[in-house]
């Protein structure tokens, strides 16, 4: 078993290479997002078992230092919901408001 979770990446400024990225996102996550423009920004969504996403976005991030990835997160439990941020290797979390 184990718990999935929906996930939304943004990635801005968009990146122009989405074929190559799509490439490293899997090689690095070995899992395939389906990808979407919404504004300047890229999207992919998914649900999956994706227990290691913070070491996996820090990598991928360190590969593309001046874009900041914003992944947000809605899991299986009522509540749970968060959004992360990467960039150059780094994350910071934004703790959700349930409104």
């Amino acid at each position: 078993m184990g718990y999935y979770t929906n996930f939304t990446l943004q990635v801005c400024p968009a990146i122009t290479d989405e074929e190559k990225f799509d490439e490293q996102f899997e090689e690095q996550t070995g899992y395939q997002f389906d990808g979407q423009f919404h504004g300047d920004c890229e999207s992919y969504l998914s649900s999956v078992k994706w227990y290691d996403r913070d070491k996996d976005m820090k990598a991928l991030s360190k590969l593309y230092p001046d874009h900041v990835f914003q992944l947000d997160g809605t899991g299986e439990e009522d509540g749970d919901v968060w959004r992360h941020y990467y960039k150059n290797g780094k994350m910071q979390d934004a703790e959700a408001e349930i409104v």
